[in-house]
């Protein structure tokens, strides 16, 4: 049974990491032979699976990795079920609006057949994996990136197979 929409874990997600960033940063092996972006990552990931993946999805139902995905598993970039495939992706949603303004350009966009990438902060005119998590990265099929605020934006879910909301 599904305990809550992706919106809200996605949200709940974001909330997570804003108040675990600055505790995680420091537990990084200093003498570690894997770097912090690949810590941080791996961390990213793990939790991506517990806090959100794990919360909403049936079993045998896998999401697409969060950001870069985890490295320490070898070929595979998930944590647990290594062996799984993505069946269901995280899109944008407004109904009420085909555009959305786009942090990166400044610009309204389509958002049609935008994934899910990533939550980030806005700085300089980029995004950044850092606090406050207040926005999410999306791309298209080209990997262009486009970056909104959460506050202008709803997630939902789609099984890839039929690409459907859920």
């Amino acid at each position: 049974m599904i305990e809550l929409n992706i919106d809200r874990a996605i949200r709940d997600f974001a909330k997570f990491i804003d108040i675990s960033w600055a505790h995680v940063v420091t537990l990084i092996p200093q003498d570690s032979l894997i770097s912090q972006t690949q810590f941080i990552d791996d961390w990213l990931q793990a939790n991506w699976e517990m806090l959100v993946e794990n919360r909403i999805l049936e079993p045998n139902d896998y999401l697409e990795v969060y950001g870069f995905g985890a490295d320490f598993q070898g070929s595979s970039s998930r944590v647990s079920s290594i062996k799984a495939l993505p069946n269901c992706s995280v899109t944008i949603w407004r109904p009420e609006e085909p555009k959305n303004l786009d942090l990166l350009t400044d610009r309204l966009v389509h958002i049609e057949n935008l994934e899910f990438r990533e939550l980030t902060s806005f700085k300089d005119g980029y995004h950044a994996k850092e606090p406050p998590f207040d926005c999410a990265l999306f791309e298209d099929i080209h990997q262009n990136e486009f970056l909104f605020s959460l506050s202008n934006i709803s997630f939902i879910l789609k099984k890839q197979s039929n690409l459907r909301p859920l």
